[in-house]
């Protein structure tokens, strides 16, 4: 009889310490793949509107580098809003020419297109572009201090290739 009840307490020790493995082994793998799935991540945008700021809710293809994060989320500011009701801060060929991300300092460079059809005094674009970057990349960033911000290697609200001393 003990040698029953022996074999009876092996086999119920076996099976919890099969049943204990399997359960880490299966927190194990769904660690992993939760780890390794890379989902959207959610970022606010902002965008003028008709009478206020505009606030639009985009999901972007996740990235593990910062820099990464941030060339996605200019580029899809750039593309401008869903919403009817806003405007898009850069004239739609507008592109990123380069961005660079280092020591807590964005350096943000955008090729827009300015035709034809745009007045001589729009050309130096104002301030109000600036702003929205900066409200941009702040609101979503905020390990970012500081942005130099360029539009075609020119600072926005300047002439072109204009030299200011002082």
């Amino acid at each position: 009889m003990s040698n029953k009840n022996d074999v009876t307490c092996k086999q119920s020790a076996l099976m919890r310490r099969f049943a204990f493995c399997f359960v880490v082994l299966c927190v194990l793998i769904l660690f992993t793949i939760w780890h390794l799935v890379k989902l959207p991540q959610r970022r606010v945008l902002f965008f003028p509107g008709e009478n206020a700021m505009r606030i639009e809710i985009h999901f972007l293809p996740h990235k593990w580098k910062k820099e990464e994060q941030l060339k996605e989320f200019v580029k899809e500011l750039l593309l401008g809003p869903f919403l009817m009701k806003s405007t898009a801060v850069f004239p739609k060929p507008s592109k990123l020419r380069f961005l660079i991300l280092k020591d807590q300092v964005a350096y943000i460079d955008i090729s827009t297109y300015i035709g034809k059809n745009i007045p001589k005094h729009l050309y130096p674009l104002s301030d109000d572009v600036k702003s929205y970057m900066e409200k941009n990349v702040f609101y979503n960033f905020p390990i970012i201090k500081h942005i130099y911000f360029t539009i075609g290697g020119q600072l926005p609200g300047y002439l072109p290739y204009t030299i200011e001393n002082g």
